[in-house]
Order: structure tokens, then sequence, then C-alpha cells
């Protein structure tokens, strides 16, 4: 057991051994004695896991910010922007209600739980944008529970929100398709592979990444299906392959992948979708903005208007349960609105 200086670093760093495994990291002090104390912490510590099982805590800005970086890309700037919102971090969030991010994760009751959704609910929060923030801080209290100490009671009750299900009308991808063809026709690449993208989403019901990760061997052009593998339920499920996706594959089958480098059309997609299909107060409050899962619930809703039953749809859509499908059950009832209009009509 010792302490010593690296070179270049004004830091100490402590070293000891225990059953042959090797402990060794910065005491982040300058001072002898000091660092002493951090060495002898840190053993003691380890001591307490090793003989009683004891696990170590973590404060809610450590544990944070490793949930932040256990995440990527989208995913990733949600979690910080939530991480920085509940703990106060940025200029921002100044003066608005949040945890100390210095307590340790373990102090946390149901009553700050509380607090938060109460707080978030007087600064005129949405319910979906509170639950947002809660499922983070389960996420946070889950993802540290293996190796730190962890409140086991905490419940994250959520609160009751709209579903989200935004539906493209036909308008609204024909004058997506249009913009970006029309900007992929003065040899902009990334809008045509964007334009492809989107075809490939409305035509499948796939998720996003799900299309970007499709193999070539996963695609049947013979006998027009894909083998769609879901990243969710983890089932593979076979999806047809529309006629209009059938050339665009074609055409693309010299490629490697049928979608490579998609980073730059991923955003394209979004702006001209976000551009191309404006909502009203009403729509937004009861159905959200439209965005690139907007081609998900489109084509669900449009084989359900089409005739095809809830479990079909379901299965495409490679859910795990038929529950998961039935914020699309109200578009199964359009074929009887049909048939009451049509009595309605003849009467």
């Amino acid at each position: 057991m010792n302490i010593f200086k690296r070179k270049g670093s004004p830091y100490y760093y402590y070293k000891f051994m225990i059953s042959g495994k090797e402990y060794k990291a910065s005491t982040k002090r300058k001072d002898q004695a000091g660092a002493k104390r951090v060495m002898m912490a840190e053993y003691n510590k380890v001591m307490d896991i090793r003989q009683h099982g004891e696990k170590p805590e973590i404060t809610l800005r450590d544990a944070c910010a490793l949930t932040v970086a256990s995440v990527q890309r989208r995913t990733k700037e949600s979690y910080q922007y939530n991480m920085n919102k509940m703990l106060g971090l940025t200029k921002a969030f100044h003066g608005r209600w949040s945890l100390d991010p210095d307590r340790p994760l373990s102090s946390l009751t149901d009553d700050d739980v509380d607090d938060l959704r109460m707080a978030r609910q007087e600064e005129g929060m949405t319910a979906n944008t509170i639950n947002g923030e809660l499922r983070f801080l389960k996420r946070v209290n889950n993802l540290c529970k293996k190796r730190y100490k962890v409140n086991p009671d905490l419940e994250f009750k959520l609160e009751r929100g709209f579903v989200k299900c935004r539906v493209l009308s036909d308008l609204e991808e024909e004058a997506i398709l249009q913009g970006l063809n029309a900007k992929a026709s003065e040899g902009n690449a990334a809008y045509q592979k964007a334009a492809d993208l989107f075809v490939y989403l409305i035509d499948t019901g796939v998720r996003l990444n799900e299309a970007i990760l499709v193999e070539w061997a996963d695609i049947d052009m013979e006998n027009r299906v894909i083998d769609n593998f879901n990243h969710k339920t983890k089932k593979s499920v076979f999806v047809p392959i529309s006629d209009r996706l059938y050339d665009v594959l074609k055409r693309l089958s010299e490629q490697p992948k049928p979608f490579v480098s998609m980073d730059r059309a991923v955003k394209n997609l979004r702006n001209v979708i976000r551009e191309n299909c404006p909502s009203s107060a009403r729509v937004l409050a009861e159905k959200g903005t439209a965005t690139i899962h907007s081609c998900r619930d489109t084509y669900a809703t449009r084989m359900l208007n089409k005739g095809m039953r809830l479990e079909e749809v379901s299965h495409l859509l490679g859910h795990a349960t038929v529950t998961q499908t039935q914020k699309y059950a109200k578009f199964a009832n359009l074929p009887t609105a049909d048939k009451a209009r049509e009595i309605l009509n003849a009467a």
C-alpha cells in the first residue's frame, strides 16, 4: 500500500493489493497527508464490500453521468438534457426546482420523486415531458443498483399523458417526397438517401435503427419480403416489399448495404418532415409533432384502414403483445363507420 506521483501530474496516486487484485487511482489531492487519508478510505471501502457485501455510495451527479455515458446519439442528448434540468447544472435551469447533485443516490425517497413531479406540473410541463424526466431517473437508479447503494423501494409512478400517434396524410407524404426529390435532383446525395429511407420506412413500418442496420442478406428480392429484426422485442418478422420500395432497393443493389453513412440523410429527413407537416395546437396536444417515427404510425393505420386485423398489424410491427398495438385500435373501426355511412345515405 503506497502513494506516488506520476510525471506531469500535481496529484498523488494510491496503489494497494487485496486478494491479488490491484487497486490504483488518483487521490485528487496534492498534499501527502490528504492523499493518505483518501487511500485509506478507498481501502476500507473495498474491504467493507468484500467482507460485508456493502456497496459504495455514488452521488446523483456521478450516477447521472454514468447513465448518460451508457447511451448514444439522440438518447444521449435527451439524457444529458434531463440530467442538466433535474440537477440544475446549466444556466437555463438555474432558479428552477432541482435535486442537489452532490447528495447520495441512495438518499432519494418517494417524496423527492413526488416533489419533482409537482414542481414540473407547476412549471406548466406536459405529462409526457415529466414522464421523460422520471424515466431517466428510474434508469439511473436501475443502472447503478448492481454496483452502488440505491433506495430499492423507490417508485416511479408516471403521469398519464397522451399516447403519441401522429399519422401522415397522403398530402403530407407527397409533400415530403417532393421536398426530398427536389433537393436530390440538384445533385445532393444526402437528400437522395433521405428520400430512399423515407420510402423504406413508410412502406415497411420498421423503426429507424432497424432500417439503417438492414443488410442485403435480410432482403429477399425474389419473394419481395424483408426479414426485419426488431431490436426491442428481439423478434424477427417478415415484412412485404412494395412495388416502389422494390424499385428503390433495386437501384441501391450495388451498394454494400442498402443504407450507408446516413447521419446527414437522417437529419435532412427530420427537417423536411418538420417543414411539410405543420400541426395546430390541438393536434400537437393530442398527437404530438410529426417525426420520423410517424412513418411507423402511418404504416400501421393504413394497414388497419384497409381491413387488416389488429393482431396481424401487431405481428408486422414486431410487437411482443397485441396490447402494444392498442393505440391504433380506433382506426380498426373505420370500416364500421364506412358501413354506417352507406346505411345512412341509402335511407
